[in-house]
């Protein structure tokens, strides 16, 4: 039998390119496929109309049939140990979760680390994710790290690192916007004052320009006490576009 593991995505738009007989996902990801699915298909394929090469050949969503709560351990048989599915709290989204083979101790984050690209948040649960979900993804103890993107981490020193780098790419923006909102502030003001501020370091990684908006509407949301995360659709992707990158 062939799966396919859902680690972050709320849609599973590619995952029936796999032809997997079984999709495995946390049961957070069924519920957001099903609450915002098709939203998040028209918001993607607004944003990034690259990455969909022949969009009318998509089937549409793919649910998952397997789901779970906190874990799940599947036996790969002979010296290959189990495949640890688990889910480390609200991060990137509310259902992220990471694979583990503990066996020879190499984790599959998704996107709840990222090695040297820039974070998107806009599905995110920001106070969570910078602290106990990043603890509990550092407490494996990875010798080998797989990210969401951009290179592997390999050796302790290096995993750990990719881990302190998504959490100060998080903290970078929570101090900054925290700041601006205090203060009675603008988004617009936290946008631009939050850009200064980790330009310098993160500026150049890749998406960083692109997802910087997003990533601030949806922290500005949890500042403002919004628990659960706005549904994008492309019409509000070009209003938040419109109000801070132009």
């Amino acid at each position: 039998m062939s799966c396919s593991l859902s680690l972050s995505c709320l849609t599973s738009v590619g995952a029936s390119a796999f032809g997997a007989e079984s999709i495995i996902a946390h049961e957070k990801t069924k519920f957001l496929i099903e609450e915002s699915g098709m939203q998040d298909w028209g918001s993607e394929f607004g944003r990034m109309p690259r990455l969909f090469r022949e969009p009318d050949g998509i089937p549409g969503l793919t649910y998952p049939d397997i789901v779970f709560n906190e874990r799940i351990e599947i036996p790969l048989g002979g010296e290959r140990g189990s495949l640890i599915l688990e889910h480390c709290g609200r991060g990137h989204n509310a259902g992220n979760i990471v694979a583990w083979l503990p066996k020879h101790k190499i984790l599959f984050a998704g996107d709840l680390v990222e090695a040297a690209a820039a974070l998107y948040t806009g599905d995110a649960f920001h106070f969570d994710w910078s602290s106990g979900t990043l603890d509990r993804v550092k407490a494996y103890q990875a010798d080998i790290l797989v990210g969401g993107r951009d290179a592997v981490a390999k050796g302790r020193d290096k995993v750990d690192a990719a881990i302190e780098q998504t959490r100060g790419f998080l903290n970078g923006m929570i101090e900054k916007v925290g700041e601006v909102h205090r203060n009675g502030g603008t988004l617009k003001q936290a946008f631009d004052e939050t850009h200064t501020l980790l330009a310098p370091k993160f500026g150049m990684w890749p998406i960083f320009e692109h997802c910087l908006p997003f990533d601030m509407k949806s922290l500005w949301d949890e500042f403002d006490g919004t628990d659960w995360p706005q549904i994008w659709t492309a019409e509000k992707d070009q209003e938040v576009w419109d109000q801070l990158q132009n």
